[in-house]
């Protein structure tokens, strides 16, 4: 399996919607907006950890769900996409600080997966609801959301999460538990040139590394805590 996305994450932090995932946005944003302010951080890139300039990432938590939200920019034409890294319970991360040693023994992809730390951490990566290609003048707006308990759709929508769920890595839990106290990052993973066929466009806004035309890289994270 590829793991593109994890072996560009680093320490500490990790790494158009149809209209079903469309319905399901609007059902869990009345119940994040009664929640305290939104959380606002920073994007970083991937290959240079710096910040992106004008570019921001967004988290409300509700009673039992969390809507999100960044803006930023990207290369032009490009089609990406919005992921949740969510540690449900970050107390159990390893030095206190979540990130790429909870997924990999060592922090190395090539050792393999940490089990006991995604269990413990009880640990998923899921598609954030959100895809589009980024407009001629390199910005990007995409809006996510998540339910406690809720599988999200799209065409590899699980990426860490319950073997039932169509994980491509299984663990304990996908998705979120609690929407108050799970540290989530948040990711940026851009699909290469936007497809002009609709049916790979589709797969390219929807998936964990689907279409990639060429390649599949994730190009920027924030980190709510």
């Amino acid at each position: 399996m590829n793991w593109t996305m994890t072996k560009q994450l680093p320490r500490p932090a990790l790494a158009a919607v149809t209209g079903v995932m469309a319905v399901v946005l609007a059902a869990v944003a009345p119940q994040a907006a009664v929640a305290a302010p939104p959380d606002k951080q920073p994007l970083f890139a991937f290959d240079t950890g710096e910040p992106v300039t004008g570019a921001f990432s967004k988290l409300n938590r509700g009673d039992d769900a969390v809507t999100s939200k960044i803006r930023s920019a990207a290369a032009p034409g490009h089609a990406v996409t919005y992921w949740y890294v969510i540690f449900n319970l970050p107390e159990n991360c390893n030095t206190g600080a979540c990130g790429e040693d909870d997924i990999f023994l060592g922090g190395d992809p090539a050792a393999g997966f940490n089990v006991g730390q995604i269990e413990a951490a009880r640990i998923s990566v899921v598609y954030g609801g959100d895809g589009d290609v980024v407009n001629p003048g390199g910005r990007v707006a995409l809006d996510g959301g998540l339910a406690e308990g809720e599988v999200p759709t799209g065409s590899v929508p699980v990426v860490i999460g319950h073997p039932g769920d169509g994980a491509l890595v299984p663990g304990p839990v996908t998705g979120l538990e609690d929407a108050q106290t799970a540290e989530i990052h948040i990711v940026l993973q851009d699909h290469g040139t936007a497809h002009t066929d609709p049916d790979l466009l589709e797969q390219q806004l929807s998936g964990f590394h689907t279409a990639c035309n060429p390649d599949c890289v994730d190009v920027q994270f924030a980190v709510h805590k």
